[in-house]
């Protein structure tokens, strides 16, 4: 490969008689070259002759991957397969759904979503189910733990007692356990039968 360094201008004035001064042809002919070696020491590649090194260069340039538009959700851990880099500033998603509902007598659970938990999220929780019914009680002789599925409040009105006048004894009552389903007042007072005076028994059973 010949490597030729001219000046763009080529003089077309002829030289002159005075070899002492730089004639035109001087100016026009090829200048030598020193320090670039030889041809036989260099390959054609080294010299740019057709744009190549611009030409890989953009290549080059072309070659660099994208930036990501989207950064990926928090997740699992993996050493993913994207092949675009991420921006400074890039944000990842949390992709956080809506807490769950939780129902009573649910069983933990170390969960398989792989978005995490807002700091300040909430679960929403189920109604109450305790529902309140007016007491019903009966008072037995034995204890029994019933089936309703309502609950009494604690400022609820029992019925034990009730405004019933408890019966007048007579001479001659039989002992009896009862069936009513309420109580007596401790302070409640039986009816007595009269006591009659010795004189009234006597005239009573005189007459009869």
């Amino acid at each position: 490969m010949t490597v030729t360094v001219t000046h763009p201008f080529v003089s077309a004035v002829p030289d002159g008689g005075n070899t002492a001064l730089v004639q035109p042809s001087n100016w026009n002919a090829g200048h030598t070259v020193t320090g670039l070696g030889t041809a036989a020491t260099h390959a054609a590649t080294d010299f740019d002759t057709a744009g190549a090194a611009a030409a890989a260069q953009s290549a080059a340039i072309a070659a660099i991957p994208a930036l990501g538009t989207t950064a990926a959700a928090v997740g699992t851990s993996s050493g993913g397969s994207a092949t675009t880099t991420s921006k400074s500033d890039h944000v990842h998603a949390t992709g956080a759904g809506t807490p769950s509902t939780q129902a009573f007598g649910d069983s933990a659970s170390t969960g398989t979503g792989p978005a995490a938990a807002m700091t300040d999220h909430k679960h929403a929780m189920p109604a109450n189910p305790v529902a309140y019914a007016t007491p019903n009680l009966t008072l037995g002789t034995a204890n029994a733990a019933g089936a309703a599925a309502s609950a009494i409040r604690s400022d609820a009105t029992i019925l034990v007692f009730d405004s019933t006048v408890p019966v007048t004894q007579a001479s001659g009552d039989a002992a009896a356990t009862g069936s009513a389903g309420t109580a007596a007042h401790r302070d409640h007072v039986h009816g007595m039968p009269t006591i009659l005076s010795q004189a009234q028994i006597l005239t009573r059973q005189l007459g009869a």
